[in-house]
């Protein structure tokens, strides 16, 4: 039988349970996968999921596709993933040649010799957004430069 929400979607939600549990007997210090994973909640609304720091993605991803309210799977159109790509290739373009390099190392197939932009046109559809949230997270922690000024 599916549920129709899930019982743990907030970091709170994690914590408050990760108590419950503790006082139960379960090791104090649990990950949000461990939390989330007893209680039947592993899924695409898990906060770690969410957040982009889940350590099972690619199984969270197939096991537990993304669905609309009739059901139905959701799938990237083509215009979304253009803009995705475009997106990618201008974060990258501001990147370090240490920070493109680590992209390739993941997206290249082991093949880090390809140009980046090629390896943004074949970055799965399934993978564009957590290799945007990627490349945010990357840009982000670059130090400002008008900080400076």
């Amino acid at each position: 039988m599916m549920r129709e929400s899930r019982m743990i979607s907030t970091h709170e939600e994690v914590n408050r349970m990760g108590d419950i549990m503790a006082n139960d007997g379960h090791p104090a210090g649990m990950s949000t996968c461990y939390v989330v994973g007893i209680a039947g909640d592993c899924g695409q609304n898990c906060p770690a999921f969410k957040d982009g720091d889940c350590k099972n993605e690619d199984d969270v991803k197939r096991d537990h596709p993304e669905v609309d309210e009739e059901g139905e799977e959701i799938q990237m159109n083509n215009t979304l993933q253009n803009f995705a790509r475009e997106e990618l290739k201008t974060g990258l373009a501001k990147c370090t040649e240490a920070e493109q390099h680590m992209f390739k190392r993941m997206y290249a197939h082991g093949n880090t010799d390809m140009a980046i932009d090629y390896i943004v046109e074949t970055v799965p559809e399934d993978k564009l957004d957590h290799a945007m949230e990627q490349v945010r997270r990357t840009l982000n922690k670059q130090p400002n430069p008008s900080a400076n000024g």
